[in-house]
């Protein structure tokens, strides 16, 4: 909120984060949902209510001691927010339940993703019409595409000189 107030980073910041809550959940939604229009008079309420906000004398100015406290809440908001996250990320992690990780429940965890990263990764290589589905035609035209670079002579057989020259040089 802060940010958002402070007269160099008020506009951009408001019109920006307007539509933060769509922004938080477009990583995880299939499609991102546009954020809604914000008109002039809309922003120029917001602004006014989270300056009200922020001016804890009601003097109608923000000194630096009210920007600090207003900082220093967003920090302190934002660490619980960590806090709470790691506590759920640990949770999913700690498989028993016992309040302490393991290298065993660790090592599963990381492998599973590191797993279905390679499986992607795989997925989206051979995958050549992007239809989620591997043919066998798909399975194999990666490898002989690079058969034939390799068959240098055009016999349709790689040689040892041919193998040789593909090897990777140490």
């Amino acid at each position: 909120m802060l940010f958002r107030t402070i007269p160099a980073l008020a506009l951009t910041g408001a019109v920006l984060l307007a539509g933060a809550p769509a922004a938080a959940t477009a990583q995880t939604a299939a499609k991102p949902e546009a954020a809604p229009p914000i008109t002039r008079t809309a922003l120029k309420q917001r602004l006014d209510s989270e300056f009200q906000e922020l001016d804890a004398n009601k003097d109608g100015f923000l000194s630096k001691e009210e920007i600090q406290a207003a900082f220093s809440r967003e920090v302190t908001d934002m660490q619980a927010k960590l806090r709470e996250k790691q506590k759920q990320d640990f949770d999913k992690l700690d498989t028993n339940h016992d309040g302490k990780l393991t290298l065993d429940e660790y090592q599963a965890a990381t492998s599973i993703s590191a797993n279905a990263v390679a499986v992607d990764a795989r997925l989206q290589a051979l995958d050549t019409n992007k239809d989620g589905k591997i043919s066998a035609a798909e399975y194999q035209n990666r490898l002989l595409v690079q058969f034939d670079k390799l068959d240098k002579n055009k016999d349709g057989s790689l040689s040892a000189s041919e193998r040789m020259a593909a090897a990777p040089k140490q």
